[in-house]
């Protein structure tokens, strides 16, 4: 009895603690967030366990680690357009978005994206690392159950 009430929790609590299945991200988005991952892991020194925290949606505000990684992220996977002098400007590059757009996701990821920078660039805050930060929050916020993290 007691299997039985654990497999329905893990099956009821999947999509309330679980990220986006890796299997439903589509060739493109999964060859990018193994890139991101590794990189990003090996730059600044993030571990999988604090990684498996934010796609369970545990955004630690103190771990300096974990807001370094998440600004790589952003910084490594041109998800900004670069202005003029080759800076990332904090405009969304909506065309990578779209490129990369999960099937399972189809006229919904790149809308989310896009809404979430903007909300983030909106706020006036300068520190990149604390935008990224915030449209980060923003997409677990605006769809836990298919929220996309390396």
């Amino acid at each position: 009895m007691n299997m039985l009430k654990f497999l329905c929790f893990v099956t009821l609590s999947t999509p309330i603690f679980g990220a986006f299945n890796p299997k439903d991200y589509g060739p493109k988005l999964a060859e990018v967030i193994e890139h991101l991952h590794v990189e990003c892991s090996i730059l600044t020194g993030a571990t999988d366990p604090e990684i498996d925290n934010i796609k369970n949606g545990n955004f630690d505000e103190n771990n300096k680690h974990i807001k370094r990684y998440n600004a790589c992220l952003w910084l490594h996977s041109d998800a900004f357009i670069p202005s003029d002098d080759g800076v990332p400007s904090l405009h969304g590059n909506k065309n990578l978005f779209l490129d990369i757009e999960p099937p399972k996701l189809k006229g919904k990821f790149a809308k989310m994206f896009m809404r979430c920078i903007d909300e983030a660039r909106e706020s006036g805050e300068k520190n990149f690392t604390v935008l990224a930060w915030n449209a980060t929050n923003c997409l677990h916020r605006t769809d836990p159950e298919n929220f996309v993290y390396p």
